[in-house]
Parts: structure tokens; sequence; C-alpha cells
């Protein structure tokens, strides 16, 4: 199983959270890709720390090429760039603040059906799933911080492993 992330500093904590439950539910053989949009070596250190326990994991940092996605447009468009930097012809890729609650190999099996990507719909935009004024389709992933990727990692120091 190939699966990938989009990181930097601030969602270094729940990245931690999202592989650590990855992990605590799935045995299989895994290869996590965390595509590193401004990792500081301290949050590499915290993250690196949890597969250390799970010895069927694989951690692999990748770095954004110059002519990025997500080096012009901001950090969302990382998971587009996954196309490019992942060395895999399947991956599965998770938001940074996913918490996965049971064994993914029923996903990772899925047919595709000749597609060469799928997705899924955020039940949760923008009211949650009980709110009845959802209309239409939205797949989660197209939406920016206002702050600029600088001024939200200037000035942060990562705590002792979060």
């Amino acid at each position: 199983m190939n699966i990938a992330i989009t990181i930097d500093d601030t969602y270094a904590m729940p990245a931690a959270v999202c592989l650590q439950s990855l992990f605590n539910h799935n045995q299989a053989r895994m290869t996590v890709y965390i595509v590193d949009l401004g990792l500081s070596a301290g949050s590499k250190k915290c993250i690196d720390e949890i597969a250390v326990e799970h010895p069927q994991v694989t951690m692999r940092y990748e770095n954004l090429p110059s002519e990025s996605l997500a080096k012009q447009y901001g950090p969302t468009w990382a998971k587009i760039d996954i196309i490019g930097i992942v060395p895999s012809q399947r991956v599965l890729y998770l938001d940074a603040n996913t918490i996965i609650r049971s064994n993914l190999q029923q996903l990772w099996d899925t047919d595709l059906a000749g597609n060469k990507i799928a997705a899924a719909p955020d039940v949760g935009f923008p009211f949650g799933p009980e709110q009845p004024r959802i209309q239409g389709r939205y797949l989660h992933s197209l939406s920016q911080s206002s702050q600029p990727r600088s001024d939200r990692t200037q000035g942060t120091s990562t705590p002792e492993c979060f």
C-alpha cells in the first residue's frame, strides 16, 4: 500500500496523529510518502519516531520540484503535484487531519474501473453531515489558508514531539 500526505510544520502534529491512527489499524506493508511543504528537522524527527514502532512502514520524504503547482498557487495544490513526485502507479492520498478508524485494505483494493483518479465527497463541508443545506457534490481540497505559507511558519517552534 502506498500512502501520500502533503504537510508543512503547520500540519505536522495532525499528520502525526493521522499516521499513528493509520499504523494502528493497518498492519500491511506500506510506504508513506510525505510531500515536504516546509517541514523542520524537529517535525521530521517526531514523525519518524512514530514509524519506528511499526516495522511494516517505510517513510519517504519527497520535495516539491521548482515548477510545482504548490509553489505557484499554494500548498493546497500539492495533492495534484503528487502525480509527478511519488514514484508509484497507485497512491492513496490522505489529508493530514484525517483520523483512520479501520483497516484501509478494502479501500486500497477498490477497482477504479479504468479511471486514473478517484475522490470522495467531504460530507462535512460546509455545515456538517447533519445539515440538509448542502446541495450538490463538494470534493474536499480546493481551499487555501488566507495567510501566506511563509507567515504561518515564521516564528513557530516544534514542541518535543507534539
